[in-house]
Parts: C-alpha cells; structure tokens; sequence
C-alpha cells in the first residue's frame, strides 16, 4: 500500500523555461543524497546485485530504488523529466525519505497555481527546514511565494483536500522564513483564529476613517469599530441589506468598492465604512468579524455569501519586506551524522568533516598502498577479487551495496598494475580483522569473533575505500592514478 502521508496537492505546473534548471536540481538531490538504482551484474558466473547511479532514460524518465545511507532497496521510484512529477510508493521516513520530500520541495517551488507539499493533508510544516537543507546542498534560495498568500492556502485546503483544517493548521504549521512577509495574510489568519479579539460590546474610542492613512490602520482598534458597525446594524435589523451588500462588496474589484466607500446615498452610506476597511484587508477578514457579531460559523457565513473574493488591496510597509533566507543545514546533519565520513562519493573541492579515525585511515591506505609490492599482485585474478569484494561487503559484512561503476572501471583496467594494486588494497582492509584470528579458519573468525561485534565505523571504512576508489580527483590525491 502506497505511503501518502507526505504527498503534493494541487497540480504540478512548472513553466517551460523552468524545468530544465529544476530537473537538474532534482538529479543533484539523488546523487548527494544517495539514491541509488539497483542493477545485476554477472562475475564469476554469478548474479549479484549493485548500484547505479540513476539516469534518464528515452522516454525522460530517471528510475531509483535504493539509499546508500539506509541500505535496503524499495519498490521502483520515478521522476519525469517532461512533467517533472515524482511517483514514489515505498519511501518510508528515513534517509530515502527524507530525499523525497527534498524533491517535493523543489516541485512545490517551481509550480505555479496551487500546488503544495502536504503533511497528513495539512500543509507540510517542515518545508523551511528542507529550504534550508538544499540551499546547503546546492547554493539555491527558494521562496515560497505561494504560501505566502495564507488565506488563499487555506481555502485551497478547505474546499479542495481537507474539510476539517482550520485556521490554527495553517498558522501553527506554516513558514514564512522563506517567503516574502505578507502582513494582510498574517493578519487575516490571525483574526480568524482569534476572533474574539475583535469583538466588544462597548467600543466607545472616537475612530475616524481616513482613506489616506488605510495602509497604517490595519490595527485591532478599526477591526474592532468595524464590529461595532456590524453589531449597530443588526440589532437595527438589517441583516439583509447588510448580507446583500458584502456580497457586492467582497467580490467588487478595488476601482468599485472605492467608489462604494465614497457613496453618498442614505443606505450606502450607512455601509461606507465598512468599503473603506475593504480596501485594506482581505475578504475573509471582514467576513470573520462579520460572523463573530452574528455569533455563527466563519464557514457557514462565507459560503452563504457566495463569493470568490477580492484580492486587490492596499499594501502596507510589512507586506514589502522580503525576509533573508536563513542559514543552510549540511545534509549529513539533516541524517543524524556526526561527520561526513561516509560521503567520499560526494568529496570534491570542498573541504569535508571526517572523523579523526576517517583522516587516519586515509593517511594509513596511502602508505599501505605505497607498500604494495609487484610479487603482491602476481597472478592477480581481477574478477575473482571483485567478485569476493562485492560478495562479502553485502553477504559478509551486510552493508552497502558495491558501485557498478566500481566493478567495470576495474575490470576494464585488469591489467594495469595501480588498479591491481588498489584492488589489493581494498581487500587488505576488509580481510585484516580476520587475520587478527590466525588460529582460527576465516569462517570461524568471521561467524564467531567478528561479525558479532565489528563495529559499524569498519563497515564504513570499507565502503569509504571503495567510494574512493572512484572517486578520480581524491583517488590522484591519495594515490597517484
């Protein structure tokens, strides 16, 4: 059964001139996070199963199944390079997961209309943290512009996903860090979850409306002179002519309910004041106040007006302000690492946090490989030794699975001595705990000794050695090919 916990809602819409800069965010996310496609190979006349990186096929469609930090391989996932939609259904919430929800985030970025990463059907509350975790990844900002707009989020959620969200989801698991800080927005929720800040029965401060000051007065004090005016008119028993003229007003374009906010007849006068809040707020917050003075449902008194609802208003300074990204999380972070000692395929110029044991272990497999002599590497069998390496790192040691790229490059380079050489290497090291047992067969060592308590920081290194074994620019570095 598919996870459908974390999920997109809405419609994938990504701009023509957009996907190609979004798809190769996308395939950067695979690679640094580790996902990996899964492939048999033959060594040795037997099967085993390795890694890929994943790639896009004809069709623009990159397929992927397995997480080098989880190490277990799921049910086939898919990325469209041409509608840029993810289809994944076994994705847990670990390591693969987390990948997948860094993609979503880039997804929801780069639509357009209504499309958001859910959480549980409420708008996912996480979204800044990955934010942040691909802009140290990858040197991206992203900006959430359309959940900015949290009326509009909320209504979209509403009508269209989760009938039972409320205004509280929306402002309690809601990020603005990365978009622009909208005040009207802010303001608009906040009054629908706190409706009784706005009602009093004895407003009696004089307040006086001026059209000029509009984009300052956006204050508890005119919501609350609004509340009276309401309450003033029903108890005036004009509740109908009150109904039918938020109706004109909440879904007249700004040019008309100016006009209506200068009205000089006698019923529409009487109303004025409420067509001048309208021009600085959003509908919903007039309907808020409006169904706090008739002490009924928010949702009940907007679908009985029947509105779509403006959304050309005055902006006050707030709503300019675009607010800084705020700083990036190491993905090796974001996975519960404490170092990046497993990372080595991703090592390129940048300077990477190992382990104090890692940076020895480096230091020592240079010297090591120094020492490899010509009479070590007589008769090497270069596919005999892959196929023993990729047989016990997954059988034996129960790690990760073995690079594909790792066993061709081998195998195509059989006969030069630096590969035979490094293959020497790499099986030194997965062999030497065993040879600290001299008294016993390697089954014994391995079954009684050591494959009860090996500790996981050897089973990186052997991977780490592989990994660097790959890695063309470190591998020159260290040891010299």
């Amino acid at each position: 059964m598919a996870d459908t916990r974390y999920k997109l809602v809405g419609t994938v819409n990504v701009p023509e001139e957009k996907k190609d800069e979004l798809n190769t965010y996308v395939l950067q996310v695979l690679k640094k996070c580790g996902i990996r496609k899964t492939e048999e190979i033959c060594l040795e006349g037997k099967k085993f199963t390795v890694i890929t990186m994943p790639k896009v096929d004809e069709n623009g469609i990159v397929s992927f199944d397995y997480s080098i930090f989880e190490r277990k391989k799921r049910d086939i996932s898919t990325y469209n390079l041409h509608t840029c939609e993810l289809v994944t259904e076994d994705r847990g919430y670990m390591e693969y997961g987390l990948a997948m929800n860094l993609i979503l985030t880039l997804i929801e970025v780069y639509s357009t209309g209504h499309c958001y990463l859910a959480d549980d059907n409420k708008p996912c509350s996480t979204v800044s943290a990955y934010a942040r975790i691909l802009k140290d990844m990858m040197g991206v900002e992203l900006r959430f512009l359309n959940r900015s707009n949290m009326w509009d989020l909320l209504l979209f959620f509403k009508k269209k996903v989760n009938e039972n969200i409320t205004s509280r989801d929306i402002l309690y698991n809601h990020t603005l860090e990365h978009a622009p800080f909208v005040d009207h927005q802010v303001i608009t929720i906040l009054a629908m979850t706190y409706e009784n800040l706005y009602k009093t029965e004895c407003f009696t401060e004089p307040f006086t409306v001026d059209k000029k000051n509009l984009p300052n007065r956006i204050e508890t004090t005119f919501a609350k002179y609004i509340y009276t005016v309401f309450k003033k008119l029903l108890e005036q028993n004009k509740d109908k002519e009150l109904h039918a003229y938020l109706k004109e007003l909440l879904d007249a374009d700004y040019a008309t309910r100016d006009q209506m906010a200068d009205a000089s007849d006698e019923l529409s006068k009487e109303f004025s004041d409420i067509a001048v809040f309208s021009l600085c707020v959003l509908p919903a917050y007039i309907v808020t106040i409006y169904a706090t003075a008739r002490e009924e449902d928010f949702w009940d008194v907007w679908d009985s007006l029947d509105i779509t609802g403006y959304s050309d208003i005055l902006l006050g300074e707030k709503d300019k302000i675009d607010c800084k990204g705020a700083s990036g999380i190491p993905f090796f972070e974001a996975i519960q690492r404490n170092n990046q000692d497993e990372f080595i395929d991703c090592w390129e110029e940048e300077e990477m946090l190992f382990s104090d044991e890692m940076k020895e272990r480096l230091s020592d497999w240079q010297e090591q490989y120094k020492q490899i002599s010509d009479s070590d590497i007589a008769g090497l069998d270069m596919e005999k030794m892959l196929a023993d390496i990729v047989n016990d790192m997954t059988e034996v040691w129960e790690w990760r699975l073995v690079d594909k790229e790792f066993v061709n490059e081998f195998l195509e380079h059989a006969e030069e001595t630096s590969y035979q050489k490094a293959i020497v290497l790499l099986r030194n090291i997965m062999e030497q705990l065993i040879s600290m047992f001299p008294e016993l067969t390697r089954e014994q060592a391995l079954e009684w000794m050591i494959k009860p308590h090996i500790r996981t920081v050897d089973k990186i290194a052997m991977s780490a050695c592989q990994s660097l074994l790959i890695n063309h620019k470190q591998r020159k570095e260290l040891f010299g090919f």
